[in-house]
Order: C-alpha cells, then structure tokens, then sequence
C-alpha cells in the first residue's frame, strides 16, 4: 500500500511541476505553447515557396507540430526549431528521435539567433512578438528569405500571399519575402520608412 501512495504522490508532484513550468513559461513569454491545428498545417505545407535557398528556422516550435510536416517538404535543408519552453520542447525533442526527423531544437530565444543563413523562417506567435518581430527580421534576414506565418500577420510587412486554411477560424496564412535590407522601401516596413 505504501508503494502505491509513494507512486501516486510522485506522478502528482510530477504533474504539479509540468503545470507549473508552462505557467511559468507562458506567462514569461506571453504566450502558451499551442499547437498549429491539422487544417491550418494542411493549408500551410501548399503555402510553402517551392524552393528554398539556405537554412529554415521555426521561431518558437511549441510542440513540434509544425516542424515534423515542414522538413519532410525540404529534406536536405539544414532545419532548426527554436523553443524556449522547456516542456514543450523536450515533447519535440522526444518526438523528434523517434520520428528520426534530422531536426536541431534550441531553447535559444529568437531575438537572439543568428538568421544569416536562413532561407525560410516560419512563425506562429502572438500580436506583441510579431511586431517585435518584424523589425528584427527585416535587419537580420538575408536577401530574398521566406517567412511564413499564420493567424498573426508582421506587422508593416506586405505578404506576397495570403491564403485561408478551411478551418473554423479561416485562418489566415501569410508568405513574406525579405527583398533585402539595401532595399528597405521594397520591404514597405512602415517603421523603417
């Protein structure tokens, strides 16, 4: 009896701690780790510019479900997923080996990775960091990279499409090109004008 109360008490302080690192984590980043939903995923893939040119960068993964269909679609590009979350990222580590997916999953925050080699970078964040956002990725991105992003546009950037998933939501799905930073007019950045 005393084994199984021992175990029970272990799986609670168990889940006490995973519920407590995503509050903590969603509070700290202003936002929870939400998975993209399977129409938007579906939506998304035929989005995708057909040819890539360098390294592509999800900014803040979450669980991964966005990176396991994305790297099928581009299986000889270097793909690297950046989620600070602990939680969420050790789920797409897990998920990942056992996929054998050749994905790298970083706890870097994305303010902070070097994007110079980045050919496609994909985002799904909250309002907030997308306008922090679209500042930094016109200063960092090299000439001619893709962003795509869904439910939250970059703010003061013009989408070179905008297709809709066929969810609930019609949600939004937005393809960028960085036209280059020696271009900042082409980029039609509002606060870089």
């Amino acid at each position: 009896m005393a084994n199984i109360t021992a175990f029970y008490f272990i799986l609670l302080l168990l889940f006490i701690g995973i519920i407590s690192s995503l509050l903590y984590w969603t509070l700290r980043l202003g936002i929870s780790p939400t998975p993209t939903s399977l129409k938007v995923r579906e939506k998304l893939v035929l989005s995708l510019p057909q040819s890539v040119n360098g390294e592509i960068h999800e900014l803040g993964s979450g669980w991964g479900s966005l990176f396991s269909i994305i790297s099928s679609r581009y299986p000889s590009h270097r793909f690297i997923a950046h989620e600070r979350s602990p939680i969420p990222r050790w789920f797409s580590i897990i998920t990942n080996r056992l996929s054998k997916k050749p994905v790298i999953i970083t706890r870097l925050d994305i303010f902070s990775v070097d994007l110079s080699n980045a050919g496609l970078v994909i985002c799904y964040l909250y309002p907030d960091a997308m306008r922090k956002l679209a500042k930094h990725l016109a200063d960092q991105l090299p000439n001619n990279c893709w962003i795509i992003s869904h439910t939250f546009h970059l703010s003061g950037w013009v989408p070179v499409t905008i297709d809709t998933a066929n969810d609930l939501y019609k949600t939004p799905i937005y393809l960028y090109k960085q036209p280059g930073r020696h271009n900042k007019t082409a980029c039609q950045l509002k606060h870089s004008a």
